[in-house]
């Protein structure tokens, strides 16, 4: 999901949590009710928050596996690259000496 709908969520459970507080405070209710009603309602806001920060973590390893992965890629390319760019001239400088070699008449007697 994108930081969009992230953020959406995010605002929906600190905004539906505020909306059910402000209706308990307004709701004309026993202590003791309302005490049980706000326990059950701030353990099921933590459990919301519990599984949020899950969700958050699992995403930040997808990426940052995603993240790895290109890494590599993108290094494997870099020293292919590399490589063959290296490769060449020493290829190029063994042909020159051979060319060199074959055009010096042999002088040995």
């Amino acid at each position: 999901m994108g930081k969009k709908t992230d953020g959406f969520f995010l605002g929906v459970i600190i905004g539906g949590t505020a909306a059910a507080m402000a209706a308990l405070l307004m709701t004309p209710k026993s202590g003791e009710k309302l005490r049980e009603y706000l326990a059950e309602q701030t353990d099921d806001l933590k459990n919301r928050i519990f599984d949020y920060g899950e969700y958050v973590q699992e995403k930040g390893y997808e990426y940052a596996d995603l993240v790895k992965d290109e890494a590599v890629k993108s290094a494997e390319e870099a020293l292919s690259s590399i490589s063959c760019q290296t490769d060449d001239p020493s290829d190029q400088f063994k042909k020159t000496g051979n060319d060199l070699n074959n055009e010096i008449p042999d002088l040995s007697v």
